[in-house]
């Protein structure tokens, strides 16, 4: 419940503080047009799952742009910072969507891949610093086997280093990465030496480092 367009909490609030109505439910769900992701701490509050299950980033340019995908990225992002537990794109098959009228996957696809092809059900985030630069986005995660994901998103115009600080929790990580030219492609191996691995990611890309 209740689902509404704009996420709109006037709706659910009142559901989520009745006591004959608050056992009835499990998920907490809205879409985004008209607003932006944000934490709602009454429904965890109440250990409900925050999903948002409609939303498209852009209808009107090509899935393969690079420039109007990135946001899609972003968006991802921020629905994770802000807690929720699903992110569910509307229109899978549309020349805007994750994949193109062909049946390719496109730009927007593979972005969205960088997060649910490695952030499998069953893993939670667990802390990271989200803003290690201005232009640089970072969630983390673990899986139920301990397995760590690091989600780094540069949509900046210079490189970036970025330090996995994961203790002894990783031997190392190999790094996927989604660019104007590459799709979730390998993009090395990095070592945990004395706690910390250390990494660059490139001007608008987005990077998986899944740990070994």
């Amino acid at each position: 419940m209740a689902e509404s367009a704009t996420f709109n909490k006037t709706l659910t609030d009142p559901i989520l503080n009745s006591a004959t109505a608050v056992p009835g439910f499990d998920v907490v769900a809205g879409h985004l047009y008209g607003t932006t992701p944000s934490d709602y701490p009454l429904a965890r509050s109440k250990g409900k799952e925050v999903w948002m299950t409609e939303h498209y980033t852009d209808s009107t340019s090509d899935a393969n742009d690079w420039t109007k995908a990135m946001p899609v990225a972003l968006e991802l992002h921020n629905s994770m910072v802000a807690n929720y537990s699903a992110y569910v794109w509307w229109y899978i098959r549309r020349p805007y969507g994750l994949l193109t009228e062909d049946g390719n996957v496109s730009k927007r696809g593979y972005i969205m891949a960088q997060f649910a092809k490695y952030v499998r059900p069953g893993a939670v985030r667990v802390a990271a610093t989200e803003k290690p630069y201005a232009d640089v986005f970072v969630t983390a995660y673990k899986n139920t086997a301990g397995k760590l994901v690091v989600v780094a998103i540069n949509n900046g115009t210079s490189q970036r280093q970025l330090q996995l600080q994961v203790g002894s929790a990783a031997p190392g990580f190999t790094k996927y990465r989604t660019t104007a030219t590459d799709n979730t492609g390998y993009a090395g191996q990095y070592t945990v030496t004395g706690g910390v691995a250390t990494a660059w990611i490139d001007p608008g890309s987005v990077n998986t480092f899944v740990s070994q």
